[in-house]
């Protein structure tokens, strides 16, 4: 019954439960780092497309302007 008890890691000393405690803690945190990462670089590309759009804009303008 001992054997039955630590193996479904019902006790606190069992090394078993705290591997899938930080387990579990280190999935969310890379998930986070994930998501952060996805919205750094889409921040990233959104400003430099935005910046490529008014550049592309400002071209134009001029050359309407010297024609």
């Amino acid at each position: 019954m001992r054997a039955d008890s630590s193996s479904f890691g019902f006790v606190g000393s069992n090394p078993t439960w705290s591997t899938t405690f930080y387990l579990s803690l280190a999935t969310c945190l890379l998930i986070l780092m994930c998501l952060c990462a996805l919205y750094v670089v889409n921040r990233i590309l959104s400003c430099s497309f935005a910046s490529v759009l008014s550049q592309d804009a400002w071209f134009r303008l001029w050359n309407a302007h010297l024609h």
